[in-house]
């Protein structure tokens, strides 16, 4: 059997949009013969056709919509994006046409202008997840995609395009067959007349023995399958209020992600939380939070205080706390008044929220001209370098900032996880023991010394730190893989 490297893909069945205004003979509506042309195969007659239904129509997010997945179609990037991005402003609650789009961006290879797409979506669903991991792991995060797969199946578990998925990162990535090939049995029998599903087990993990390295993305995904009309969406009807325990178990989950620096991960996690629970005022306050202080979007911070503040009027937090928006233009007094640096450094706060990584790096590199001896200013640099791919840059200004803050805590983490990266084993392991030291309890340091322990093919050092990661945080998708691999190398006790 040809053996073909790993392939990150998803199953992505292009919905036709129904809806908007209809003339009563459907046989002169431009808008359902486009679809109809669409179904045939007839794409360019389509396109042709939902022109005109976008004339007609011109506030149908439908039209739009159908139009963007036929200019795709014929291999018109640009005018799909343009298509899209109306159909994403017209509509109201319903994910396709961003999902539609952020497709589009992938295939024209913006991954990072798909991801900041998905951010977007209000209630993300398995098919919004997936989609995420996809740009994940295009843009070198294998983890990360995990993470978004993972959460992908907590909301529908028989989701087959993030089974499949997850069965390749196991396989390709992770190198973990037998978790493979639970995720590979569960896609076989969630989706069996999926082309995908015919090979054999033994086969599916004999076709990952020539995969690329782990966190190198491999081909690029393939465009979408020709797409299917469906009904419109059902809105979810949220779950009883009375499960409490959930809800805190997801704001811990966050918090620890926070604590970890993954507010990626945080961020999903609140807004499934959010669309699971929509009347829970704990949830929707910790995502207030988060986009105010951890990603610095204060507009949508504000936006979302104020619709949190009309739905829980008696909140003590909506009445005593809740952020008022500036309507006042900033003067030059004012922005003299600031410390040297922090304009700047906002800036780069703002920046890097929007995924703008050049742009962040160039205010992050002014702030610290301006004041040299920030820490923060060093180690956020660090961070736009890593999410820019510069890894080599990134270990400087990680390094910079532990010059600035000896042992400071999150630079030793990120400049041992950047050295692991680059296989500069010798050095992660010296910071991330040092971090330890510092901070015994950074449950993700020892993850990371674990895999490079294992990796350096020393089990029994690999053990004591897995079974230390697991006791700090037992839950996610990489305290899944130390435990099996706990499971597995742990020497049974002697009779």
């Amino acid at each position: 059997m040809t053996k073909c490297h790993a392939l990150i893909a998803i199953a992505f069945t292009a919905a036709f949009i129904g809806g908007g205004c209809r003339s009563k003979s459907n046989d002169k509506d431009p808008l359902v013969s486009g679809i109809g042309l669409l179904e045939s195969g007839s794409i360019e007659a389509a396109r042709d056709v939902l022109i005109e239904a976008t004339a007609l129509y011109t506030n149908s997010a439908s039209a739009h919509c159908n139009l963007g997945i036929a200019y795709w179609k014929l291999g018109d990037n640009n005018a799909a994006i343009a298509s899209l991005s109306r159909a994403c402003e017209l509509a109201e609650g319903d994910s396709r046409p961003q999902e539609f789009l952020a497709n589009v961006l992938i295939d024209a290879g913006n991954v990072d202008g798909a991801h900041k797409i998905l951010l977007n979506v209000e209630n993300p669903t398995a098919s919004t997840l997936t989609l995420m991991g996809v740009t994940a792991y295009r843009a070198g995060s294998s983890d990360l995609a995990r993470s978004y797969l993972g959460q992908a199946l907590q909301l529908n578990d028989n989701y087959s395009p993030a089974l499949y998925n997850l069965a390749l990162l196991c396989r390709d990535v992770y190198k973990i067959p037998r978790e493979a090939l639970s995720y590979y049995k569960r896609f076989q029998t969630a989706s069996p007349n999926d082309r995908r599903a015919a090979e054999t087990p033994q086969a599916f993990i004999s076709l990952g023995e020539d995969a690329p390295p782990a966190d190198e993305p491999s081909t690029p995904v393939p465009p979408p399958q020709p797409p299917v009309a469906v009904a419109p969406k059902p809105k979810p009807t949220p779950p009883p209020s009375e499960d409490v325990d959930i809800v805190r178990q997801l704001l811990a989950t966050a918090d620890l992600e926070l604590n970890r620096g993954n507010a990626d991960i945080a961020l999903l996690t609140l807004k499934g939380g959010v669309n699971k629970y929509p009347n829970n005022a704990d949830l929707i306050w910790a995502l207030i939070q988060l986009y105010k202080t951890h990603l610095g979007d204060a507009v949508r911070a504000t936006n979302l205080h104020q619709k949190f503040s009309r739905m829980f009027p008696n909140d003590a937090r909506a009445i005593k706390t809740a952020p008022q928006a500036s309507t006042t233009t900033t003067t030059p007094e004012t922005s003299a008044a600031l410390p040297p640096g922090e304009a700047a450094f906002r800036a780069g706060l703002d920046h890097y929220a929007n995924h703008t990584w050049d742009e962040a790096i160039i205010a992050y590199q002014k702030a610290l001209r301006e004041d040299p001896k920030s820490s923060r200013t060093a180690y956020n640099l660090g961070l736009a370098y890593k999410a820019n791919g510069d890894l080599d840059r990134a270990a400087k200004s990680f390094t910079v900032a532990l010059i600035l803050q000896k042992d400071m805590p999150k630079a030793l983490y990120m400049l041992g996880l950047t050295e692991m990266q680059q296989g500069q084993n010798k050095g992660a392991l010296a910071h991330l023991n040092r971090l330890i030291r510092v901070q015994p309890d950074f449950a993700k340091a020892h993850y990371l010394l674990g895999r490079i322990y294992r990796d350096e093919n020393r089990p029994d050092m690999a053990l004591i730190h897995f079974e230390r990661f697991l006791h700090l945080a037992p839950m996610g998708t990489s305290a899944d893989y130390a435990r099996q691999w706990v499971e597995q190398h742990k020497t049974p006790p002697q009779e």
